[in-house]
């Protein structure tokens, strides 16, 4: 058996955004190889504590717009629940709205809210119809190198030996700690919220019944601001919530007291019997705003958060990821096709998916935080007219917010 493989591509990281990317590639016949170190994902969270991508996520307009052009459409709304109430921010208090944004007129399906495991498993259902992509798991990229006509890396399958890889571009969608990313030697740009973390849980309670509540929600409150999210099965929802830190504690976690805070939490937010709750799954992570100084460097190139990271707050950064997915397809294709030379079509890709983060993506995320928080003086007048501007239903607000959500494709 060889020691060497081939393809046309390498994609490194096997979540949404490169399994996307691996998609629209293969429904185009190029051959793809697909490597990422963990073990293939599974359909349903475990472990109680995971930082894996178990936990459910909301796919904006733009995303979903993407998905009808590819085909993959149909497949995810099979399997996501559809977001049919809309979007409202409350008093942690009382639970009261403070705000609502409801769903357009006429059924259009505008956010669709699925686990990110689950997405995967779909991209994957449709993968394997493609003899064009093979997707490796339990296999690790160690290092590459650029070579006149191609990239070679190093690739090492679980109980294996290394061997090599060749293949003309390699794309590096390997998370926020990307390998690919620091070989490249990339700064990633931007700052690290020192002062809290996020806590996310997915948990069986039945919200609906004990609260009311719709599909989607944001907290606001300067302490126990947060997001909470129904799954779209039975009664699991996600519960996103900030938590302060201790200055020279950032990264303790003691499952234990971490629960004990948690069951605390949900008293706060919720009626009824919250005692009675089961937690399923819990990720703690740190939040950052950050992009990488450039999204190409050679033959390479970067997407989703390997290339960019923001605070979770409106389901911005893997909306970004997917569509930095699908314009660096469009770009790939062009290569290929000899329509364009490699180093012009990923300095394109990388300027343009880098302004795309920089003025839509980021100050967004950033705002709607804020919005919940609404710790000074200028938050606060922000946020009230905001949720002035919700209430009255300002047709010039929701053009200026759909027009948001567009932007962040790149057509």
């Amino acid at each position: 058996m060889s020691t060497t493989s081939e393809s046309t591509i390498t994609i490194v990281g096997a979540g949404p955004v490169g399994l996307y990317l691996a998609y629209l590639l293969g429904i185009d016949g190029v051959t793809v190889h697909v490597y990422d170190q963990e073990p293939k994902a599974i359909e349903s969270p475990r472990a109680i504590v995971s930082n894996k991508s178990s936990l459910t996520v909301s796919y904006l307009a733009p995303t979903l717009n993407d998905f009808r052009r590819s085909g993959i459409y149909e497949h995810v709304l099979k399997a996501g629940a559809v977001n049919k109430t809309g979007q409202q921010w409350r008093r942690r208090e009382d639970g009261s709205v403070l705000a609502s944004m409801p769903p357009p007129p006429g059924g259009e399906v505008v956010a669709l809210t699925m686990g990110q495991h689950e997405l995967a498993a779909v991209i994957l259902r449709q993968l394997e119809k493609l003899s064009s992509v093979e997707v490796h798991f339990s296999t690790k990229m160690s290092r590459f190198e650029e070579t006149a006509d191609g990239v070679r890396c190093w690739v090492e399958e679980e109980g294996q030996n290394e061997r090599e890889h060749l293949s003309k571009f390699l794309i590096g969608a390997d998370g926020g700690r990307s390998t690919v990313r620091k070989q490249l030697d990339i700064p990633f740009e931007g700052h690290t919220w020192e002062d809290f973390r996020m806590v996310a849980v997915n948990v069986d309670y039945d919200v609906e019944k004990y609260n009311g509540w719709g599909a989607a929600n944001f907290i606001v409150d300067p302490e126990h601001w947060g997001v909470v999210v129904y799954s779209g099965k039975g009664t699991i929802w996600r519960v996103a919530s900030g938590e302060r830190l201790v200055k020279g504690k950032e990264d303790d976690w003691d499952e234990e007291l971490e629960t004990r805070k948690l069951y605390e939490r949900l008293k706060l937010l919720f009626k009824g019997p919250t005692e009675t709750a089961k937690v399923l799954a819990m990720s703690p992570y740190r939040i950052h705003q950050r992009c990488a100084a450039t999204f190409a460097k050679g033959r390479i190139a970067l997407a989703g958060d390997a290339a960019h990271l923001n605070n979770p707050v409106g389901g911005l950064g893997l909306t970004t990821g997917f569509l930095d997915a699908s314009l660096l397809h469009r770009k790939l294709s062009d290569i290929l096709a000899d329509k364009v030379s490699y180093t012009k079509a990923l300095a394109e890709y990388s300027d343009e998916r880098r302004r795309v983060f920089l003025e839509v993506t980021n100050p967004v995320s950033i705002a709607n935080r804020g919005r919940l928080i609404g710790a000074t003086e200028e938050a606060r007048k922000e946020r009230d007219e905001y949720f002035a501007a919700l209430n009255r239903f300002d047709p010039e607000f929701f053009k200026k917010f759909m027009m948001s959500e567009a932007a962040l494709s790149s057509q």
